[in-house]
């Protein structure tokens, strides 16, 4: 019924709508929108959301790591023009380009030192082949 209305208003604003460019816009949100709309059901209704599934298989993966305690060996460097952070927990070594694309540790602006050598922390990551990938960091207070 709903469908059926909608028509009849576009039909009826397309037939009195006097401005050429108006109608365009008119036809080409309705075409967005008339293809837009059955892919939109088809992910809402018949496609299962498995997001809950995923992220508990992922936490309880042989992946997944987390380790707790002191920050220690907190080391900077500059390779080129990118600055590469490194530190260590527990003796798990983590490593971080600190640019303003991966957007990591900038908290504060571009050279944050939220992390630093002695802080106490817990870090989520992620058991690489070559490195370690964090996924989440917590400070304790």
């Amino acid at each position: 019924m709903l469908f059926i209305l909608s028509g009849i208003a576009f039909f009826l604003v397309l037939k009195f709508q006097k401005n050429e460019d108006k109608k365009l816009y008119l036809v080409l949100i309705s075409l967005f929108i008339v293809t837009s709309l059955p892919g939109y059901i088809y992910l809402r209704f018949f496609t299962p959301d498995n997001t809950k599934e995923r992220i508990t298989k992922l936490l309880e993966s042989e992946k997944l790591g987390k380790v707790e305690g002191k920050i220690s060996n907190y080391k900077e460097r500059l390779e080129g023009k990118q600055k590469i952070d490194s530190f260590e927990v527990n003796s798990v070594v983590f490593q971080y380009s600190e640019n303003a694309i991966s957007e990591f540790n900038h908290f504060g602006g571009d050279r944050s030192n939220d992390l630093y050598n002695n802080l106490n922390v817990r870090v989520t990551y992620s058991k690489g082949d070559k490195f370690n990938e964090i996924v989440k960091i917590e400070i304790a207070k």
